[in-house]
């Protein structure tokens, strides 16, 4: 069944310049097995629409494992351009929530009560106060069954920027390489997360083999 897609907003911004020269193979996707993400998929119904916000950009591959069920997707391209307004030296002075309104565009015609978030490696990249009023804004615009997937780094450096995802009809997900520097991780613990993400709860969590930590959270 054909998936409903909103329009992905443009938005102008490039790619930083490589830190490394590439070697041969390496613009092919890191692929990464997923089991709580795919998991939480099992809740979707070809007879049953699910809204679905993606946070990154539109990718094919996920809209063809999409459009197998009855959905209405969210493609909001919203990572870098969250991630880049919290590195802003006057950030205390931003509107948080004008920020998210311009970076993630929902309007009042669309109303969407959503069913699944996907954050990806997003909340490693925003402070505690940018990631609580994330959460804060969309939660009026999720239903009482949603799910929020996120993924959460337990290691002490981590990308220099957000990576790009995208689902696989194989069970797993590609995962863009980054050419970037290195920065520090926040290493949100879990009172941490708890409290950015009330009134969501962990729902599930597990330590993926390359040591990220796959979260799922539910009201």
């Amino acid at each position: 069944m054909s998936s409903a897609i909103s329009p992905s907003w443009n938005r102008d911004l490039q790619p930083s310049p490589a830190k490394h020269k590439k070697r041969s193979g390496d613009d092919e996707p890191v692929i990464i097995k997923s089991p709580l993400l795919f998991d939480m998929f099992k809740r979707l119904s070809d007879t049953e629409r699910s809204s679905i916000l993606d946070i990154g950009p539109a990718r094919q591959s996920s809209i063809d494992f999409f459009s197998d069920y009855w959905s209405k997707l969210f493609f909001v391209d919203a990572i870098h351009a969250l991630y880049k307004l919290d590195q802003q030296a006057d950030k205390e002075a931003v509107d948080i929530n004008k920020v998210l309104a311009n970076a993630i565009q929902f309007y009042d015609r669309q109303s969407p009560e959503l069913d699944m978030i996907l954050l990806w490696n997003l909340p490693n990249y925003l402070s505690s106060r940018y990631l609580t009023a994330l959460v804060q804004y969309l939660m009026p615009y999720a239903s009482r069954r949603v799910r929020i997937h996120a993924y959460i780094y337990n290691s002490e450096k981590i990308p220099a920027e957000p990576v790009s995802y995208a689902i696989r009809p194989d069970q797993a997900v590609a995962m863009s390489r980054s050419f970037e520097l290195e920065k520090n991780c926040p290493l949100y613990h879990l009172a941490e997360l708890q409290n950015c993400f009330a009134p969501f709860k962990v729902d599930h969590s597990m330590i993926l083999s390359s040591g990220v930590q796959e979260y799922v959270f539910s009201l």
